[in-house]
């Protein structure tokens, strides 16, 4: 136990739910025993009507997600684990729906020193299209079409008919063919890069990812590809 008052704790003594649901996303575990006689939050709170729905959300960490309420508290936060090359960070908060809110980054030597498929995940899944087309038009205006970096042409295709007819073939396929063969045909019909914009896709569309196990899965075992890919 820490001599100072824990935050989590403070939270739910005085029944704040937005923060306390803030630090269960930030990764704060409601059954540490962080309280007085060895005792966890969950287990002291537990019959506070307030607190109850959040203490008692049993979804899995990674597939929480940042409401837009946490937007002005979180920015910035996806810009300075890229500046300081925290990859770890960065990944589970881009998988848990934050987003990049300044884009100068990508000018920066630090984002220019990462691997292609680190760029590609900032690119794809923490960026809108809107923002990419932007920054390609910001680089095309000094160094023309050709200055724009290879990842960053290849998400801005992403969006083509073709590529978005492919992604949508791998859904249609979730349910229909058994996991294992599922991702065969994926990593053949998709490169790496693509992958991260399919991953995107199931993650956005929230509802029915929650409901569905095998797409759950199959997000959970192309998260993990990528993960060692760019681990590696």
């Amino acid at each position: 136990m820490s001599p100072l008052p824990n935050p989590f704790v403070t939270a739910c003594e005085n029944a704040n739910v937005p923060v306390v649901k803030l630090l269960l996303l930030l990764g704060m575990r409601k059954e540490a025993k962080i309280m007085e006689h060895h005792k966890s939050p969950m287990e002291v709170f537990k019959d506070n009507s307030e607190l109850r729905p959040a203490l008692e959300d049993n979804t899995p960490w990674l597939d929480r997600r940042f409401p837009q309420e946490y937007a002005d508290v979180m920015k910035g936060q996806l810009e300075a684990h890229i500046m300081k090359q925290g990859f770890m960070a960065m990944f589970i908060y881009g998988l848990q729906g934050l987003k990049i809110t300044d884009v100068s980054l990508v000018f920066t030597r630090q984002f220019q020193d990462y691997s292609a498929l680190v760029q590609a995940f900032v690119y794809r899944m923490l960026m809108s299209t809107r923002q990419r087309k932007g920054i390609a038009d910001r680089i095309a205006k000094v160094s023309g079409r050709q200055g724009v970096p290879s990842v960053l042409q290849r998400a801005l295709e992403s969006d083509s008919v073709e590529n978005v007819q492919k992604r949508k073939k791998c859904l249609d396929s979730v349910g229909l063919l058994p996991m294992e063969l599922l991702l065969t045909m994926i990593e053949t019909l998709l490169p790496a890069e693509e992958r991260i914009s399919l991953v995107r896709e199931i993650m956005n569309n929230h509802d029915l990812f929650q409901t569905d196990k095998v797409l759950w899965t199959l997000k959970e075992e192309l998260t993990y590809r990528l993960f060692k890919s760019i681990c590696m």
